[in-house]
């Protein structure tokens, strides 16, 4: 390999961290949705449901209101509101965007 080859060679090598570190952070784009979980039949908030993105293990309790907020940096995008009592609700988000969401569970 001749000198210049080599520092070519060596100066692609020394960037390419810089590269693949800017795409990361670039690319990563968070998912926030909040809203508030509601009793479909009493029109009122429901607390403590679990909201979580589906099939996953990331999620949150909504307070004595029935108002939470959930994020992720993972591209999931379908949420799922669940209450001891109450169906499951399953609801398609935006990966990558800050939504809001008022969410109706039925028993």
């Amino acid at each position: 390999m001749s000198y210049m080859n080599c520092k070519y060679f060596y100066k692609k090598l020394f960037f390419l961290p810089f590269f693949t570190l800017f795409n990361t952070i670039l690319f990563a784009q968070t998912t926030v949705i909040s809203g508030t979980v509601i009793d479909a039949a009493k029109k009122k908030p429901l607390p403590f449901a679990t909201v979580s993105f589906s099939n996953t293990t990331t999620g949150v309790k909504t307070d004595d209101q029935g108002k939470y907020t959930i994020s992720t940096d993972k591209p999931y995008s379908r949420l799922k509101v669940s209450s001891v009592g109450y169906k499951d609700a399953f609801f398609v988000v935006n990966p990558g965007k800050t939504q809001r969401l008022e969410t109706l569970v039925r028993i």
